[in-house]
């Protein structure tokens, strides 16, 4: 498995190369590395935790975690905000491509949304609703 390292010294060279490069762009672009990185981190790459925040990690550990604590697999969400579509859209393929390739399919849902559209869920994520709605009545 080969992974691209994402580096720090990129993030803070990309305005000096791309000046009119939008600040939105690279914050999203930093942020969606951030947590692609601490999903390597937590799944078994160490050496991913120096290309992250300690705070991301932390939230990616709860992510994953969270589930394995409670006896009807509750877990946290962490929701992105990403200023406009075309972002979340290239957001939400990085994630999704992270998370295939470390196999946490099962483990969370990404859900890409916008007012405009529907939300498509995977299968598992709907099965485990359907779970925790039966649970909550009960």
């Amino acid at each position: 498995m080969s992974w691209v390292r994402p580096s720090r010294a990129w993030s803070l060279c990309v305005p000096c190369r791309f000046p009119r490069l939008h600040s939105a762009v690279i914050r999203t672009f930093v942020l969606v590395q951030h947590y692609a990185a601490a999903l390597m981190a937590v799944s078994g790459l160490p050496q991913m935790k120096n290309c992250t925040s300690v705070e991301t990690l932390e939230i990616t550990q709860n992510l994953l975690n969270s589930p394995k604590q409670c006896p009807c697999g509750h877990g946290l969400m962490v929701l992105l905000r990403v200023p406009c579509s075309p972002l979340a859209a290239v957001a939400y393929e990085r994630l999704a491509h992270v998370r295939a390739r470390l196999a946490l399919e099962e483990h969370f849902e990404i859900i890409l949304g916008s007012p405009s559209s529907g939300v498509t869920v995977g299968k598992h994520f709907v099965k485990q609703l359907r779970v925790g709605a039966v649970h909550r009545d009960e």
